[in-house]
């Protein structure tokens, strides 16, 4: 592939600096590009379950039967709210070309 060639390898148009081929009709009125967000949010959700899950099973376990609750539990639990707080605004809504 020659360099500054915005063409995919089957010939189709590329967006600039991507690679990835322009869907048919992208940017004529009334197109509508196939979103990504529900199976974003499904796989998103899942795995915030599951480490909010560890995250409050570990405090519990630390706070309530060893009864020591050190500083790295600290780091872990603002780990965990960074990244639930991270995760709710960014990406939603948002079009694959325009991610």
């Amino acid at each position: 592939m020659v360099a500054g060639n915005l063409n995919h390898p089957d010939g189709q148009p590329t967006t600039p600096g991507s690679g990835f081929p322009i869907p048919p009709g992208y940017g004529k009125p009334g197109y509508k590009p196939e979103s990504k967000v529900g199976p974003y949010i499904g796989v998103t959700a899942v795995l915030t379950l599951i480490m909010v899950t560890v995250v409050v099973l570990r405090v519990y376990t630390r706070i309530a039967i060893v009864r020591s609750f050190g500083w790295d539990d600290g780091l872990i639990v603002a780990a965990a709210v960074a990244t639930v707080g991270m995760h709710a605004p960014y990406g939603f809504r948002r079009r694959l070309l325009v991610i």
